[in-house]
């Protein structure tokens, strides 16, 4: 799950029915309502089936990277078409922000930074950033074959949580 600052909770979602529906899951902390969010259309997408689905927060908003192969004279190259969501429950609201690519090595999108640079897991499970204005991945040297990587996300405060320490 990953939550925003605005109290909502956010879930990847598959259907269990016969619509094979995916997409977004979110909770309304403080309406207590759920909310699914439909996948961007497909002819939005413009590519085949065969992807991979990551998402993540990028500046407080759900974003969705999605990943696609094309075979070429070299072999077989990997873009990501990088979504952001706009407004829970609106498919329209989707709106692609860049393509990443074409990349060799990388495995997923982990978690936007600042200015618009994402964590990614690479294949060797190094981590690496990316920067869309100049279109440059940095390899970060962390990590390893046998680690597991995670980005978690805090934002400082001063307001003191009552009680936090009977819990603990």
């Amino acid at each position: 799950m990953r939550t925003n600052q605005n109290g909502i909770g956010t879930w990847w979602a598959t259907g269990n029915d016969d619509t094979n529906w995916q997409g977004i899951l979110s909770f309304d902390i403080t309406n207590e309502v759920f909310i699914k969010t439909p996948l961007p259309d497909g002819s939005d997408i413009g590519y085949a089936n065969d992807k991979y689905l990551e998402y993540f927060l990028l500046n407080e908003l759900v974003a969705l990277g999605i990943s696609w192969k094309a075979v070429v004279e070299e072999g077989s190259q990997m873009w990501w078409d990088i979504w952001l969501l706009h407004e829970y429950g609106v498919t329209e609201s989707w709106t692609k922000l860049f393509r990443v690519g074409p990349l060799t090595g990388v495995f997923q999108p982990l978690e936007y930074w600042r200015n618009d640079i994402i964590f990614w897991e690479k294949d060797d499970g190094q981590l690496a950033l990316y920067d869309p204005s100049t279109k440059e991945m940095t390899n970060l040297q962390i990590g390893g074959e046998l680690l597991s990587l995670q980005i978690i996300p805090y934002t400082e405060s001063l307001v003191s949580i009552s009680g936090a320490n009977d819990i603990l």
